[in-house]
């Protein structure tokens, strides 16, 4: 389910409340037995300048920051999704995954995004204190983040790759035997290759980590035909 809110800014007190007239007229459409992925997205232009925010039913200009450190846009976003997520609570829709997103869309203009939510549920706590777990993203600027997250990647996978690659000798056959893909004499293609082999390594906890080593390294005692003593 979609809906499309146009001339408005997403600092705008109205958009909780034009929400909140879309749900009133499409409530019966709501499964009380499921819940839902509840998503905003805006204009990420459209928060760049603070000069912008100060007009009529702004609820930037109401924000008041708990710590120095808080950021002002942050919790403006952050506000804007409470509210909704509100009248979500009150119209007994569950949703446990919620998130505001800046995007590239036309100017002054808001997106609400509501779909069935099948992911595997996560829980806190135990007996009477056990609650199901809520994810909350605020992003106000998608493409910086992707493009951020996209650098530290290929920064960290491009380091593992080259770190190995150098004890191998820089040697491609073995490399792809590793790999266990068709050799071809060109770095380009093995390093995506290794990527698409270990692409969680650049983000991985220790015990993840510790895995994709070890796989790492049998796979390359096999080629050289090395054994364990």
């Amino acid at each position: 389910m979609e809906i499309s809110l146009e001339n408005i800014h997403i600092f705008d007190e109205r958009v909780s409340q034009k929400f909140r007239g879309f749900i009133e007229s499409h409530k019966d459409e709501f499964n009380i037995d499921k819940s839902y992925k509840f998503k905003i997205i805006y204009n990420a232009e459209s928060v760049l300048n603070d000069e912008d925010f100060n007009f009529e039913n702004s609820i930037y200009k109401n924000v008041t920051l708990k710590f120095k450190s808080d950021n002002k846009k942050s919790t403006a976003l952050s506000i804007q999704l409470e509210k909704c997520r509100d009248i979500l609570k009150e119209y007994n829709i569950e949703c446990y995954n919620l998130s505001i997103e800046g995007d590239c869309i036309d100017e002054n203009k808001v997106i609400f995004i509501l779909e069935e939510d099948n992911s595997e549920p996560s829980y806190f706590g135990c007996g009477k204190k056990k609650g199901r777990s809520t994810v909350v993203m605020i992003m106000p600027n998608k493409k910086f983040t992707a493009d951020t997250i996209s650098k530290f990647y290929n920064e960290k996978m491009s380091e593992l790759f080259n770190r190995f690659y150098e004890c191998i000798n820089m040697n491609s056959e073995i490399m792809c035997n590793i790999l266990e893909v068709e050799h071809k004499d060109d770095i380009n293609y093995i390093y995506r290759e290794f990527c698409e082999q270990y692409h969680d390594w650049w983000f991985a906890n220790e015990n993840k980590s510790n895995e994709l080593r070890d796989r790492l390294l049998n796979k390359t005692k096999l080629v050289l035909g090395i054994e364990d003593k």
